[in-house]
């Protein structure tokens, strides 16, 4: 379809954050084998990914400037 040109990638930016850590020393070894446990650690970390990436993205703005 595009030929050679769709080999070639435009160019782009990229931005890591790293966040804070999840501590998980202080839970117990029964806690962590807790299949729901884990799920709603899990939860937690999935939302403070999401309002990262919504605030960067907040931050941003356009992406055509």
């Amino acid at each position: 379809m595009l030929g050679p040109f769709g080999a070639i990638s435009l160019p782009s930016k990229w931005t890591i954050r790293f966040g804070e850590p999840v501590p998980t020393d202080h839970y117990s070894r029964e806690a962590l084998d807790d299949p729901m446990f884990v799920h709603e650690i899990s939860d937690e970390v999935w939302d403070a990914i999401q309002d990262t990436l919504t605030e960067m993205v907040r931050e941003r703005g356009s992406v055509f400037r």
